[in-house]
């Protein structure tokens, strides 16, 4: 090849690789230029750097602009099976720096609560906004885990201070009253609340706004997400499936069925049946209660149309067999139709017993031996009248109270799917409004019960800053709840050897007015008779009591139907007065802390409104 040829080839390449650089150099920032410009590189640059992960960093090419980032989504927008998982709660996951996208916090927090979060999925773009499609069980679970209520308490402990976080998702907002966001046996509360749809939780806030996206306008739920520091609690006693069992108002009972605090029906008039009844009186007892949801249904083709005389009214707990169809779509997540529930079934009481309760009806206690327990009535309102006295079988209501007593218990509490008319809610409140009484005379006569000088000051010091709390504030707070869950453990720890002998004691405190006052009157003369004793007969299932002329009082237990599997060593166990006193506060505890639940209803028809998959900005 001639110099001429040569010089002309590598003129050639010369010019071809100033082309490409020019190219390059203009063509290509331009290029880069037009990306930037695009819809969905502004959205994903709009999430920022903090991303938890979710976006990856890219390539940096200039000041804020960084090409090739990689969305790697958590991948939520099937529906989810919590029966099967397990939920803790890793702190050290979330970062301190929060992001301005409200779906990478949402992956942020499901992280916390379980580290094996699966991610891949894609977002969508509307508006500038990036968005991922999370079904609304999340939503739920979160609202379930986070104790999402209206909370007076603003879910905080202290710090008010957080970080915001938007979830933006298609609702219909519904049109119906909102529960208040707490309830007590003696307090409504919906009178002096304003309504709101802003729902606070130990996790963030959340608060719904219209907007438009895509293509239609959609309800928004913002949501922000608490301070890191704020972020303090401990990990669920019980799984998501009890967790939103309780929140339709099912307790979990040790045979892995549930009992229903909600009366279902049972006050319902039988169709075929034209005549007044007793079910007319309990709806006009009932007549403040509020719309409800309803879980589920008794089946009216067994025990139709049962009475007994006029104003008195037995039930028992039968097996529902019929569900809401709006919360099975809602609880399938969670395996809720796979549940067995009990709920209150009226009964044919026999003429004999008819009889016997309806003499009862003046009195202010029924006999301790009757097969049957009168259900309280707690609705102290000026215009109320009771019409009609409730009547529950003994080992149902003896059954419910272990069930509450057994229950594990988490310092935050619960949402609870309940009305403070409903009767069995009723039952195991009753002996709620004897805490105030039995923490004062246990602190009085402390000196008197059988505990070393360190258990007596561990006991004292608690009782006390849980008097300070009552009188600092009506209301309920997280702080609160704590202090009464730590009171229960250290009676707990401070309780008979024998715990089946605190639960019968329980049991009796809470389903018996006539022992739960006897209690109360001697807690008042404590100091006088330290080393009185009672008996419980393990093996006939009967706590004897000495009273007053030297007669013995007998308050029977369903032994059998409470341990069915049980075996008691002992015919018979002396238990000492302190001892009473100890398991009589517990169980008064624990109805104080099933009082002061909050309601689940504000969350629970949130959910509800919202479509299948939401979208999370």
């Amino acid at each position: 090849m001639s110099s001429l040829d040569v010089a002309g080839v590598i003129g050639t390449w010369v010019g071809a690789g100033i082309g490409i650089v020019a190219l390059i150099g203009i063509l290509g920032p331009l290029l880069v230029w037009r990306a930037t410009r695009t819809e969905r590189f502004k959205a994903i640059a709009a999430v920022g750097e903090d991303s938890h992960g979710f976006i990856s960093h890219g390539i940096p090419i200039w000041p804020n602009i960084r090409i090739f980032r990689r969305v790697r989504a958590p991948m939520l927008k099937r529906e989810p099976d919590f029966s099967s998982k397990k939920f803790g709660w890793n702190l050290g996951e979330l970062p301190e720096k929060g992001s301005a996208s409200s779906w990478v916090e949402l992956g942020a927090l499901l992280k916390v609560y379980n580290k094996n979060l699966p991610i891949g999925h894609e977002i969508e773009v509307y508006g500038g906004e990036t968005y991922l499609r999370v079904h609304r069980a999340w939503v739920l679970a979160i609202g379930l885990m986070g104790r999402f209520s209206r909370r007076e308490d603003r879910g905080q402990m202290k710090s008010r201070r957080s970080v915001m976080l938007q979830i933006r998702t298609p609702a219909r907002v519904l049109s119906r009253e909102r529960e208040d966001f707490r309830w007590s046996p003696n307090e409504d509360l919906r009178s002096r609340r304003p309504h709101s749809d802003e729902l606070h939780g130990i996790t963030g806030v959340m608060t719904t706004t219209e907007t438009d996206i895509g293509q239609g306008t959609e309800v928004p739920l913002e949501f922000r997400l608490a301070s890191k520091s704020a972020l303090s609690f401990e990990p669920e006693v019980l799984s998501l499936t009890q967790l939103f069992m309780l929140s339709i108002g099912c307790i979990p009972m040790a045979d892995n069925s549930y009992f229903s605090l909600r009366d279902l029906g049972a006050f319902e008039n039988d169709p075929s049946d034209g005549a007044s009844s007793d079910s007319d009186l309990l709806r006009e007892r009932r007549r403040h209660k509020s719309e409800r949801i309803t879980h589920v249904r008794i089946d009216s083709r067994e025990n139709e149309n049962p009475k007994t005389h006029t104003g008195v009214q037995t039930f028992k707990l039968e097996r529902v067999v019929e569900r809401d169809e709006a919360l099975i779509g809602i609880g399938s997540a969670f395996a809720a139709e796979k549940t067995t529930v009990f709920s209150l079934q009226s009964v044919r009481a026999s003429r004999a017993e008819s009889t016997v309760l309806e003499n009862c009806k003046d009195m202010t206690y029924i006999p301790a031996s009757s097969e049957w327990v009168r259900l309280p009535d707690l609705n102290n309102s000026s215009d109320h009248i009771q019409l009609s006295e409730v009547y529950l079988a003994r080992a149902d209501a003896q059954r419910m109270a272990l069930a509450l007593l057994q229950l594990p218990w988490h310092p935050e509490g619960y949402l609870l799917g309940a009305e403070k008319s409903d009767n069995c809610l009723q039952l195991l409140l009753m002996c709620s409004t004897q805490l105030p009484a039995l923490m004062s005379y246990a602190q009085n006569g402390i000196d008197q019960l059988d505990l070393t000088a360190p258990e007596k000051k561990t006991l004292h010091d608690a009782i006390e800053s849980l008097h300070r709390r009552f009188e600092k504030s009506s209301s309920i707070s997280r702080a609160t709840l704590h202090e009464m869950l730590k009171l229960e453990k250290i009676v707990t720890n401070l309780s008979h050897k024998n715990e089946q002998v605190n639960e019968l004691i329980g049991i009796m405190m809470i389903t018996n007015s006539e022992f739960m006052n006897l209690v109360r009157q001697s807690a008042r003369r404590f100091d006088q008779a330290p080393a009185a004793t009672i008996n419980a007969d393990m093996r006939s299932g009967v706590l004897k009591i000495p009273s007053a002329f030297g007669i013995l009082q007998e308050f029977p237990l369903d032994i059998t139907e409470l341990y069915p599997r049980g075996t008691f060593t002992d015919d018979s166990i002396p238990i000492r007065y302190s001892a009473v006193l100890i398991s009589s506060l517990r169980a008064c505890l624990r109805s104080a802390m099933l009082r002061d639940c909050f309601s689940s209803n504000p969350l629970i028809e949130k959910v509800l409104g919202f479509q299948s998959t939401i979208h999370v900005s």
